[in-house]
């Protein structure tokens, strides 16, 4: 039986698509007339991971445009909101939470006290969940550009390596190792 090292939740269907195609070749070639060499096999593979990576740099490329787009209209939207509020009408619409001027961590901190567990998100998962309601997160890293924000809010109780809780919680916080207070040896100028 299969048995993987690593949790499967973290393995992607294309991923395990992928590994699936690779053996079938492998067997392809053992059933084929000639298998080719290790060396063939090595640059086949090398090939298609380059062929992944251009994949993937085209993709990021267009997660890019689309956050810019969404951007520029959350940018119009709030205009429109703005001059709704100007002739007195409510925009006090939840979804529309992201658009306004709120920096990321009151987004966030919206979003896990809304939760009806209290349960700790990794700074990762909590991006992902934010970015899959449509809220923008800038940055290169959107992920870590969260996680600056969380660690410098003191309303975010860091409870173990990139899991935050909410202080509100009386979650206990794990110090983290350039706090703590760790001796370390000088060294002597010339």
């Amino acid at each position: 039986m299969f048995s993987p090292s690593y949790p499967l939740k973290h393995v992607s269907i294309l991923t395990i698509d992928y590994c699936i195609k690779t053996c079938i070749i492998r067997y392809e070639y053992t059933v084929g007339d000639a298998m080719p060499s290790r060396n063939e096999y090595i640059e086949e593979l090398n090939w298609r991971l380059e062929s992944l990576r251009g994949e993937i740099s085209k993709l990021q490329g267009s997660i890019q445009e689309l956050f810019d787009e969404v951007k520029i209209k959350q940018e119009q939207a709030k205009h429109l909101m703005m001059l709704l509020e100007s002739e007195g009408q409510s925009t006090q619409d939840p979804e529309l939470s992201s658009i306004s001027n709120k920096p990321i961590a009151d987004i966030a901190f919206d979003f896990v006290s809304a939760q009806q567990t209290r349960a700790p998100y990794h700074y990762v998962d909590l991006a992902n969940e934010l970015m899959s309601k449509g809220i923008y997160i800038s940055g290169k890293n959107p992920s870590a550009n969260l996680l600056a924000h969380m660690s410098r809010d003191s309303r975010f109780v860091r409870i173990a390596p990139g899991t935050y809780g909410l202080a509100d919680w009386g979650l206990e916080p794990v110090e983290s190792a350039t706090k703590s207070k760790v001796k370390r040896k000088r060294r002597k100028k010339k």
